[in-house]
């Protein structure tokens, strides 16, 4: 807690201070996948539109779908925890393409590779924007096409902002 006093021009002097109150933002997300094709390559994306679906083309990479969440917080919001958790996996065999400027035979240069989630923060004039963004599957054999993408993201965000409080007098 932070205390102290305020005193405007012509205004009786107030006493203020300040208390840390503890909050969280807590989402389980459905994510529904659609199988999409082209050119003989076959890839998956998310199929609800509050994701902020797209796909994740990073040069020489597997093409995979990125899913994106945002949440405002108070300006004076400090991050505590975050936590996320991936459950209710489901198996697809996909002839998964490689990010080359363009869609191209993949090389595997990972055999294998996790599910991932991010955060970045932004900062407006009175707020702060979190980002979360994921990608929801992973690849388990990368040659064969061995895919388990899954089907539910549960996160966490806890913070801790300050809240003010004015008073006139203690007793």
């Amino acid at each position: 807690s932070i205390c102290g006093s305020l005193r405007g021009k012509d205004e009786p002097k107030r006493s203020f201070g300040t208390q840390s109150v503890s909050e969280n933002i807590q989402e389980t997300r459905t994510l529904s996948y659609v199988r999409e094709s082209k050119d003989g390559f076959e890839w998956l994306t998310v199929g609800d539109s509050t994701a902020g679906n797209s796909l994740s083309l990073q040069q020489y990479e597997v093409v995979k779908p990125l899913v994106t969440y945002q949440h405002e917080l108070p300006l004076n919001a400090i991050i505590t925890n975050i936590t996320y958790h991936f459950s209710n996996p489901y198996q697809y065999m996909l002839n998964l393409p490689e990010y080359d400027q363009n869609f191209t035979v993949r090389n595997c240069y990972l055999q294998q590779e996790n599910e991932t989630f991010t955060t970045s923060i932004f900062y407006q004039e009175d707020k702060q924007l979190i980002t979360l963004r994921s990608i929801p599957i992973r690849i388990d054999d990368c040659i064969k096409g061995e895919v388990t993408a899954f089907q539910t993201l549960t996160y966490t965000l806890d913070y801790t902002s300050l809240s003010p409080f004015y008073f006139d007098m203690l007793h």
